[in-house]
């Protein structure tokens, strides 16, 4: 047993192991208060925390508001903060695993007019093999609902739309590389994995990784823990963690 772990489990007073518990994993009252749990180990700091000079980017405009999911769409706060930080970083170019509705990336297309958007969803008109991943990870939307609030719009020709199952996707077919890789896709251990790897060797220099579900998903947050060559930080108030150039 470790020296912490051995510390910890001499404490008599509960109290006394919370508090130190709570020390070396700080809650999110987000989570507690919504989820009534939290997964990962990662620090969590309020965005502005991260990006001191974010305020200067809020100035935002919100499509398709009455869109969102409450139950698995970004919700509105989260959107906010995914588009302030693509212009913070003055996105040009953006790749989101997990299409859903089109909301997020007609809302980036809007935003940011120089960008383009590479979106991933899982293919209409074939079969995926999903059948050993639990319900809760798969984060499917109704097939024939994928991008719906992008299409027709004046934003459509500066989103590509790629129906592909994100374990078996060859990146190197895009040719390029991303300043934001938006990943909300497959909730599953395995999933998130794959998608983090190969967001790790598509990211440019001074680029943003940033996962969605992050403590309240287990699968996301444990595979998200084991990034080790960015610093990966929770910000607080929402799902997301960021991953940052060391």
């Amino acid at each position: 047993m470790s020296n912490l772990k051995t510390f910890l489990y001499n404490l008599k007073s509960r109290k006394k192991r919370k508090f130190y518990l709570d020390l070396m994993f700080p809650k999110d009252d987000y989570h507690l208060k919504y989820f009534g749990h939290q997964h990962g180990k990662a620090p969590r700091k309020f965005v502005a925390e991260i990006f001191p000079r974010i305020k200067k980017y809020q100035l935002i405009n919100i499509h398709k508001y009455f869109d969102l999911d409450p139950g698995t769409s970004l919700e509105a706060k989260e959107l906010v903060e995914l588009i302030s930080i693509a212009k913070y970083i003055n996105a040009k170019e953006i790749i989101e695993v997990g299409t859903f509705n089109g909301c997020a990336a007609l809302n980036l297309a809007t935003n940011l007019p120089e960008s383009t958007i590479t979106t991933i969803d899982l293919p209409v008109d074939e079969e995926v093999d999903i059948n050993d991943i639990p319900e809760k990870d798969v984060n499917v939307t109704d097939r024939n609902g994928v991008g719906r609030c992008f299409k027709g719009t004046q934003y459509e020709n500066r989103i590509r739309q790629v129906f592909a199952d994100s374990m078996k996707l060859d990146w190197n077919t895009f040719g390029k590389k991303f300043d934001l890789i938006f990943i909300d896709g497959c909730h599953h251990y395995k999933y998130v994995k794959k998608d983090s790897e190969n967001a790790l060797a598509h990211l440019n220099e001074g680029g943003i990784i940033l996962w969605h579900d992050y403590g309240q998903s287990e699968g996301v947050s444990k595979a998200v823990d084991e990034v080790e060559s960015m610093e990966v930080i929770a910000i607080k108030g929402t799902r997301f963690a960021i991953g940052l150039n060391k």
